[in-house]
This record gives C-alpha cells, sequence and structure tokens, in this order.
C-alpha cells in the first residue's frame, strides 16, 4: 500500500535518524509537486553531506523555479562528490540564468569531474552562445574533460563542429573516440558508424565496451545489425557484456524486435551476473513486456540477491502514485 506525502513528510523533519531522512527524501521523489519541493529544498544546506547529495538527487525530479533557483546557490557545496550531484541535477532541472553561472563556476572549477559535468550540463541548455567557452576545452589534457565536450557539442546545430571534431575520429582514448562516433552519427554522417566498427575490431576491451555502449544510445536497426555482425554477444569480457545488456534493454523500449528476443536470452543465461544485470536494467528502462518472464523467476526463488533484484525490478516497473493524495 502507498503512503501518501505527509507520511514521508513527517518523518523527514522529525525523524532524529540521517537514514530515515534519506529514506523519506528519495521517497519524496514520487510526489512531484512545488509545495512538496518547498520542503525538501532546506536539506541542501543540511550538516551531513550524503543528505545534501540524495536531496540535490531528489530535486533533480522537480521542474520547478524554486528548486533551480537552490539548486544554483548550492553549488557553493564544499564537497566535491555532492556538488557533482548538484551540478547533475541542475542538468535535469533547467533552471533560468544557469548559463552564466556554470560559465562562471567553470572557470574556477579544480575538480576535473565536476568540470567535465558543468561542460555536459552547459551542453544539455542548448545556447550556442557557449560554444566557443566549451570548445577550448577540445584541448584539455583532461580526457573525461574532452570527452563530455564532445558530449556537449553533440546538441548544437552548428556545422563547424563537424569539422572541430575531425581530429577525433581516431583518437587513442575510448570515450573520446566513441563520442566523436555519436556525435557524427546523430548528425546524420554514415562515418559515424564505420568508426565504431573499427571501435568493435580493436583489442582494447574499453574500445570495444565504449562502442557498445554509443550503440545503445543510437539504439536503431543498424546499430543492433553492427553488433550481430561483429559477434558482439558472444564476448565474454564482463565490461563489454555489462553493456551489451545496456544496449539491448536501450533498443527494447525502441521497440526492436529482434533485440527482444537477444535480451531474453540474457534474463535466462546461466551466468548468474548476466541475469543479475539484466533484471536490474529491465526495472530501470520500465520493460514491461518481461513482467511475466520476472514473475515466473520470483515464483521459483525463496531468497537472495537474484530473488531482491526481481523484486526491485517489478516494483520499479509498477510503482503509481494517487497524485490526489498529494
Amino acid at each position: 500500500m502507498y503512503k501518501d506525502s505527509s507520511y514521508y513528510l513527517n518523518m523527514l523533519k522529525n525523524s532524529d535518524n540521517v537514514e530515515e531522512k534519506l529514506f523519506a527524501i528519495k521517497k519524496l521523489v514520487l510526489f512531484k509537486k512545488e509545495n512538496i519541493a518547498q520542503e525538501v529544498i532546506p536539506y541542501l544546506d543540511h550538516s551531513e553531506p550524503v543528505v545534501r547529495y540524495v536531496t540535490a538527487q531528489t530535486l533533480g525530479y522537480f521542474m520547478f523555479d524554486n528548486v533551480g533557483k537552490a539548486l544554483l546557490e548550492a553549488l557553493v557545496e564544499p564537497e566535491e562528490w555532492v556538488r557533482l550531484e548538484i551540478v547533475e541535477a541542475i542538468g535535469k532541472v533547467k533552471p533560468k540564468n544557469a548559463i552564466p553561472i556554470l560559465l562562471k563556476y567553470l572557470e574556477t572549477e579544480s575538480d576535473n569531474k565536476i568540470k567535465a559535468t558543468i561542460i555536459k550540463v552547459l551542453g544539455i541548455l542548448n545556447d550556442e552562445k557557449v560554444i566557443p567557452y566549451i570548445a577550448q576545452f577540445l584541448n584539455s589534457s583532461d580526457e573525461r574533460v574532452k570527452a563530455n565536450t564532445i558530449e556537449a557539442l553533440e546538441n548544437f546545430e552548428n556545422s563547424r563542429i563537424l569539422e572541430l571534431l575531425k581530429p577525433f575520429k581516431t583518437d587513442k582514448n575510448n570515450r573520446v573516440r566513441a563520442n566523436t562516433a555519436l556525435l557524427f552519427v546523430k548528425k546524420g554522417k554514415s562515418e559515424g558508424y564505420e568508426i565504431l566498427e573499427d571501435m568493435l575490431k580493436d583489442d582494447n576491451e574499453w574500445m570495444v565496451a565504449s562502442a557498445v555502449y554509443s550503440l545503445g544510445e543510437i539504439s536503431n536497426e543498424q546499430a543492433l545489425s553492427i553488433m550481430e555482425k561483429n559477434n558482439i554477444f558472444e564476448n565474454k569480457n564482463w565490461s563489454i557484456r555489462r553493456n551489451v545488456i545496456i544496449a539491448l534493454a536501450k533498443m527494447v523500449k525502441e521497440k526492436i524486435d529482434k533485440a527482444e528476443k537477444l535480451f531474453l536470452n540474457f534474463l535466462n543465461s546461466p551466468d548468474e551476473e548476466d541475469v543479475l544485470f539484466a533484471v536490474e536494467m529491465a526495472g530501470v528502462h520500465g520493460l514491461k513486456k518481461f513482467l511475466p518472464v520476472l514473475t515466473e523467476k520470483l515464483s521459483t526463488l525463496k531468497g537472495g540477491d537474484l530473488r531482491e533484484k526481481i523484486d526491485e525490478a517489478i516494483d520499479s516497473m509498477l510503482e503509481v502514485v494517487d497524485e490526489n493524495k498529494v
């Protein structure tokens, strides 16, 4: 039975137990109303960093002006791992006046992971005026920053971008090359597929894994055909198989029929690691067509990690909130 928002708000305000506060904040994400957001916002200033982290994570699902303003003000956060989550949340909420504030923080940020995330979010905000500011990071010595810069540039229609990215089509870094290929595909250039095919033939497992992930981001018949052609489903390396499962889950969501059968193979795999992760991805992507399979598996299990994963996946697929109770 579902609790209404007042139950979780009462727990949030009155419990002295940090774990209960975290639980309440996470549950309040189900009630996407402005008055709920206003109650959660103050916990961006909580004394416990983990509470601030989960608060930022939760607020990323509340698309209101007051939330955006609070997240931008919270960028003064001292803990880098919490600040990173705040930036991620800003990218989801897309608050007004975010661009000049993020550009200011981009100049002063010392942590490359956060800098890379700010660049990605500036791309999501999609104002071509930021192109010169972020394009300079194509020359960064940090590969994460460079890869995220390419990902950010994907959001813009400016034709000069393809010219800027030509040097990265054969880059030695897996993420940089994969993001370049993905951008070319999304701009309608077939050479992006050629880059990904070359990556699938590489001896470096991370190069292959990144190519598979990008094919999952593309999620069309051609992407699946490239994976089949290169026998990627037979690969035993977990970093690659993990991305294969992610890619197939995205393709099932895009209603690519052949992907459904291939994903089912992982759900029924003799390898427990495959099954656990496939179940998790079915839940993450809301693949309700696999509910009968998961329910049948559940009926044969008395406990253990797999039962717990299936329970979580089914809850994720079926969870509904009665907005009248908010």
